[in-house]
């Protein structure tokens, strides 16, 4: 059996306030996809990969093992981003687990716990565009607890109405113009804008990006 240190998993020497603060900032950034997948309180952790039995592994906590579904995107030592496309991967965990993966014990502050190594390649690949084909764009919820009162609203004069061939058709729109979704629909790079050449723009940066590789 190889025998392990914890430098050779990749620990990063990371401060708890900093690196508390890398994975809040990667939550925020991953929000949109976890809304389309009706997650509201995903497990989530960074995970930095090492080379085990000849192939990339990842290590996991018994929590996250054990968990239906956990998160991670794959990162450094030092928790900088890995992966230019910032990819989500998960993993659908299991009680049984426990006694199927080779696990390491350690020594931390609160006494001992087990990592389990999993290799990468049994993580699944989150990919939005397959679970959202481009003619059923996704419904975009965001928790209203209670329906928008517009009676107090006041109505905007003609000449400040944003004309509709305007918003949809204007190529060189303001950003103030775009809208949450189309925002998201940059973010994701999928087209589930309602401005049709938002949509144009985006198949071809992703026809252009899948011709070049």
């Amino acid at each position: 059996m190889a025998k392990l240190n914890t430098r050779s998993l990749g620990t990063p020497k990371v401060k708890t306030t900093d690196r508390t603060k890398i994975v809040k900032e990667m939550l925020s950034y991953h929000e949109p996809a976890f809304c389309m997948l009706n997650e509201d309180n995903p497990l989530f952790y960074p995970k930095c990969p090492f080379i085990w039995n000849d192939e990339e592994t990842i290590s996991l906590m018994k929590a996250e093992l054990i968990s239906p579904v956990f998160y991670t995107e794959i990162v450094n030592a030092d928790y900088t981003i890995k992966d230019p496309n910032r990819t989500l991967y998960k993993f659908r965990g299991n009680i049984n687990y426990i006694n199927e993966y080779f696990s390491k014990i350690e020594n931390g502050i609160t006494g001992e716990y087990s990592r389990y190594f999993v290799p990468l390649h049994e993580f699944e690949r989150v990919d939005l565009q397959l679970l959202f084909p481009e003619e059923k764009p996704p419904v975009l919820n965001f928790n209203l607890q209670e329906p928008l009162n517009t009676s107090k609203f006041t109505e905007l004069p003609l000449s400040f109405k944003e004309d509709e061939d305007d918003r949809d058709n204007d190529e060189d729109s303001l950003m103030t113009k775009l809208t949450i979704r189309d925002h998201a629909a940059i973010q994701w790079k999928l087209p589930v804008s309602k401005k049709e050449w938002l949509n144009k723009l985006i198949k071809q940066v992703n026809n252009g990006t899948r011709e070049n590789k």
